[in-house]
């Protein structure tokens, strides 16, 4: 059963099917097609593409407080974004909801090394179905921060330099 575009609002929580991508609702598109924002970039989608994604509410914060981000230029650190890993209690949860946290811990953490001048690290994405890898890939290519990255671990990871 696809979507009435003209039904939704601007705004409203939308998940393309096709590749599990969760973003806005911006209208449609001059072709008929739904336009969705989504980490910065507009994806066009087709009508029975969508469905409406309920946000689910964190049951808790994500806290980077045990680990280690003291100022280094040649300390290499790693950040496993496996769920068992980020929080065991998620690995049953709904694949949106596993995505969405795992987004947010590689977010802020990248953030964090920023700001600590952590200037050399990775981050563990794993292989899976690929939609991780390729959100953290996309987002790297449009953070003017990233000097350098690369592939490692036989694509299960990619390795930052700020």
């Amino acid at each position: 059963m696809s979507l009435v575009l003209k039904d939704l609002w601007i705004g409203d929580s939308v998940r393309i099917k096709s590749s599990g991508r969760i973003g806005k609702y911006e209208g449609i598109h001059a072709n008929g097609k739904a336009r969705i924002s989504s980490h910065g970039k507009v994806y066009l989608a087709s009508s029975n593409n969508l469905e409406l994604y309920e946000e689910v509410v964190q049951d808790e914060p994500l806290s980077f407080e045990d680990e280690d981000i003291a100022p280094s230029t040649d300390m290499h650190s790693v950040i496993d974004l496996h769920i068992e890993t980020l929080n065991p209690n998620l690995s049953n949860a709904l694949p949106e909801r596993i995505y969405d946290y795992q987004m947010k811990a590689f977010l802020e953490y990248l953030d964090k090394a920023h700001h600590s001048y952590k200037n050399e690290f990775t981050i563990i994405h794993g292989i899976g179905t690929g939609v991780l890898k390729q959100s953290v890939m996309n987002y790297l290519k449009t953070d003017k921060r990233v000097r350098l990255y690369e592939t490692i671990n036989n694509g299960g990871a990619v390795r930052i330099i700020l």
